[in-house]
């Protein structure tokens, strides 16, 4: 049976999430201030985190972000806060999803079912997924998600993208990223490969903010997670 802890201080709120998570098939346990939801996540192995953003204790944002130390389970956040900047804190801390209250509880069990879709959870099974920020690869089903958000990617494109995400930091050379994405026979044109760099970009990038993908001139490119925590 799938897991799931809830984070809530308001004992009803607790309780309806509760009640519509066990019946989606969880299991369910439940805390009510930040600081005994944060040892409970990381003493167990929960495969989801719903949690309020203002906790008594310790908020939801930075409850995530030492969460994220520890543990890569998916969080959905639960506020009446809907700022756009209070959103992208939430993303920057690691939260895979928002619910904002008042809110359907239908809804957030099919947001439950969706965002362990996209971190590799369906049905009780783990894949393994490749994480950096809000990017996230199935190299089993060749499936990348941005956020909630499914990327269209062609297959070269995908396998540069897992290329860099295994290491995300590290500088790829050109030759290297042509070797392990490009069809095999011939001596691969190293401009193909800035070519589906420049499609990536496009498909990843938000049109203000950094790059995901960083051009080291003369060598090749890296992957910034940074980035890929704020796009």
């Amino acid at each position: 049976m799938r897991t799931a802890l809830v984070i809530e201080d308001d004992y009803k709120t607790a309780d309806t999430v509760s009640l519509y998570l066990r019946h989606g098939g969880f299991r369910v346990t439940v805390a009510h201030d930040g600081g005994r939801g944060l040892e409970l996540a990381i003493r167990e192995s929960f495969d989801l985190v719903v949690l309020d953003r203002m906790l008594p204790g310790l908020d939801g944002v930075e409850l995530c972000r030492r969460l994220r130390r520890d543990s890569d389970a998916p969080v959905i956040m639960l506020t009446a806060m809907v700022e756009e900047e209070d959103r992208l804190e939430g993303f920057q801390a690691g939260v895979d999803d928002y619910v904002t209250k008042p809110f359907s509880p239908r809804e957030l069990l099919a947001r439950a079912e969706a965002v362990l879709r996209r971190t590799g959870l369906r049905e009780g099974h783990r894949r393994s997924l490749i994480r950096v920020g809000r990017l996230a690869l199935d190299p089993a089903g060749h499936i990348a998600w941005l956020g909630e958000r499914e990327l269209e990617l062609s297959p070269t494109e995908f396998r540069l993208l897992q290329a860099m995400a295994a290491a995300p930091g590290k500088v790829f050379e050109r030759q290297e990223l042509a070797d392990r994405a490009l069809p095999e026979g011939g001596a691969p044109d190293l401009r193909t490969v800035d070519a589906h760099i420049k499609n990536l970009r496009r498909k990843l990038d938000s049109a203000d903010g950094p790059s995901c993908i960083v051009t080291v001139f003369g060598i090749g490119y890296r992957l910034s997670a940074e980035a890929c925590r704020g796009a």
